[in-house]
């Protein structure tokens, strides 16, 4: 009975998670469309903003029902060495604060945004890669850094930016290592999304390769993968290199793949990393929330994951955070 329950939810998730992708297109069309006479469409906008909101509130039931379905069952148990290796992870990036330097988020309000210390006057090149469909991020710090001379765009998935700036150097290619991006500028900035070759690009990594970087922001995917010892050794050699030059100053969960189940609470399966140079900055330990003030969901029709160290004395138990006034104003067409 349990394992027909099991395969009933599953596939009611997968059924909510393609309706949501639907209804996030329509969306999207609708917001062409309906702006032709806003007045006599109200209610059509008003109806599609309702179904869009339920959808996503019920597809993040739904996953979370899943995940503490397995956990129930026993498929998801957590050892108390995982639960250990999983903190180490989480110990090598957890952020401080940079003293004298306020952070500030650039890009969309959504996926495609990036949070990084305000500190931008001897940056003069920038490497973005992984852009998509989506340069809000790099269109927002031409404006933020006026001295920015180039920014280095690098993704194999499409055949230009979809908006053109005289700073955008881009290159339809696939990063692999840090050779691929040729002879490095000094004092750079690095953005990186690269759906999960972002381990094989830091592998490849000396410490002097990444001292040429002032700030890295990066999304680490295929944290679900903490059970696996030889993941787990891998993403800690990576994240001890980068820990070694560089300190955390955010940390935030991408709420679009679905969490894992780490012992005693939900943890993001995505976490989106940005690390300032040890030898630019000084840093003190700070009590800042995750998600914190500036942090804002990847997917607007999902809840947000706290992120938390498991086994600590934490009250356990689930820890996804209900949407948010500001989440709910977001939730919407605006014509």
């Amino acid at each position: 009975m349990a394992d027909d329950l099991m395969a009933k939810l599953q596939e009611v998730t997968g059924k909510l998670d393609a309706l949501t992708q639907s209804m996030m297109q329509i969306q999207g069309v609708l917001k062409e469309v309906l702006t032709v006479d806003k007045m006599n469409n109200q209610v059509t906008v008003q109806s599609a903003n309702y179904v869009c909101k339920a959808v996503g509130e019920m597809l993040g039931v739904s996953r979370y029902m899943l995940v503490s379905a397995n956990v129930q069952n026993g498929v998801a148990v957590t050892r108390p060495e995982e639960v250990r290796r999983f903190n180490e992870l989480m110990g090598l990036i957890w952020p401080q604060s940079a003293t004298g330097f306020p952070k500030v988020r650039l890009g969309d309000r959504g996926d495609g945004g990036y949070v990084l210390l305000q500190d931008f006057d001897n940056i003069e090149t920038v490497y973005s890669l992984g852009i998509c469909d989506n340069v809000s991020f790099d269109v927002d710090l031409v404006r933020h850094a006026p001295n920015v001379q180039a920014i280095w765009q690098y993704d194999d998935s499409v055949d230009k930016p979809p908006v053109d700036n005289p700073k955008f150097r881009f290159t339809r290619k696939r990063i692999n290592g840090i050779a691929d991006l040729g002879r490095l500028a000094p004092n750079s900035l690095l953005k990186i999304d690269i759906e999960g070759s972002e381990w094989d690009f830091f592998m490849s990594c000396s410490d002097e390769d990444l001292n040429h970087f002032r700030q890295i922001s990066c999304e680490f995917h295929d944290f679900n993968f903490f059970r696996d010892e030889g993941w787990t050794a891998r993403a800690k050699a990576v994240l001890e290199k980068l820990h070694r030059t560089h300190q955390s100053i955010h940390l935030h969960g991408n709420n679009i793949v679905p969490p894992v189940w780490t012992g005693d609470r939900f943890s993001p399966s995505v976490l989106e990393v940005t690390m300032a140079r040890r030898t630019d900055y000084a840093f003190v330990p700070n009590q800042e929330s995750i998600p914190g003030p500036i942090d804002c969901p990847c997917s607007i029709m999902l809840p947000e994951v706290k992120v938390e160290l498991s086994g600590t004395g934490l009250k356990p138990g689930p820890n996804v955070l209900p949407f948010s006034p500001s989440q709910s104003e977001r939730f919407k067409i605006d014509l």
